[in-house]
């Protein structure tokens, strides 16, 4: 889910003019001013849930960069890695990674980083940020902390809908139920 958030909102409006998407947020997305977007992750790129696909689909955007610091990578060879899956998503972000951005939009996709608090008090000014290091499959904070100044933030954690307070919701398969995209 990040990853489409982050590429809606990076392309220009009118490309996506022919898509389902509303006119109410086609005219949001025309008059934004949005040219940086950065996904935290909190453990590593080798447990980054996006697929190969959806990671490809990143580096096809026209005038986007895809910014990554080499030193959030895992230092593991590529080669070692027995998921072909995770090897391919590592090559792939190796690849992008240290490339300067030149483009006038930009995606960076952060490792090992938590968000700790949202800075601000009318409006968001920033996120203070927790740096992780993995250790096996979890992740241990290590006590550096860091800024990003930002004024805008998206959640996009796990894989399963809550119920919204008024809407119907299937809590065995976690959805609000629909019809053609509508609610009944």
């Amino acid at each position: 889910v990040a990853l489409d958030v982050a590429r809606i909102l990076v392309q220009p409006a009118e490309r996506l003019l022919h898509t389902d998407i509303s006119r109410r947020a086609l005219e949001a997305l025309a008059a934004s001013r949005v040219r940086e977007v950065v996904i935290l992750g909190r453990r590593d790129a080798s447990h980054a849930a996006f697929s190969n696909s959806e990671l490809q689909e990143l580096g096809e955007l026209d005038g986007v960069d895809v910014v990554i610091d080499p030193a959030e990578l895992p230092k593991i060879a590529v080669e070692q890695v027995l998921n072909w899956k995770t090897r391919r998503k590592l090559e792939r972000l190796r690849a992008w990674a240290g490339q300067p951005a030149v483009r006038s939009r930009r995606i960076e996709l952060r490792f090992l980083t938590s968000p700790l608090q949202i800075l601000g008090v009318d409006r968001v000014l920033g996120v203070r940020l927790a740096h992780n290091r993995q250790l096996g499959s979890g992740i241990e904070d290590t006590g550096r902390t860091s800024i990003l100044e930002t004024g805008l933030v998206f959640r996009s954690i796990g894989f399963r809908g809550v119920g919204l307070s008024g809407l119907p919701f299937d809590r065995r398969i976690s959805i609000i139920p629909s019809q053609q995209g509508r609610v009944w």
